[in-house]
């Protein structure tokens, strides 16, 4: 991903770890609940050019059942979430809370 390259460049001097997995599904939350150029440009980031809420939501799916893992030999469990800092001024729409829920 292109995303390794962008937070790295800059950071010559400095000891930076992330997960692409992790990046990709705070992505999808967003753009579950994003429309016009926001969802565009998230649907971009992730390589996703014209694709519909609903492709992202199907191949998000599709991850984590393949990478889902909880047997004898151990276990995988894969979770998401986006904060909102504490400012009453800003707000989650309840209908962005809904997609993300759903999708």
């Amino acid at each position: 991903y292109k995303s390794a390259y962008e937070l790295f460049k800059n950071n010559k001097d400095n000891n930076i770890n992330y997960c692409p997995l992790s990046v990709y599904y705070a992505f999808a939350v967003a753009a579950s609940g994003a429309d016009g150029d926001t969802f565009t440009e998230i649907m971009n980031a992730l390589g996703l050019n014209g694709k519909t809420i609903e492709y992202l939501s199907t191949q998000a799916g599709n991850m984590y059942r393949r990478l889902y893992l909880d047997n004898s030999r151990g276990t995988m469990r894969i979770g998401t979430s986006i904060w909102l800092s504490n400012n009453n001024d800003i707000l989650f729409k309840e209908s962005f809370i809904n997609n993300a829920v759903e999708k």
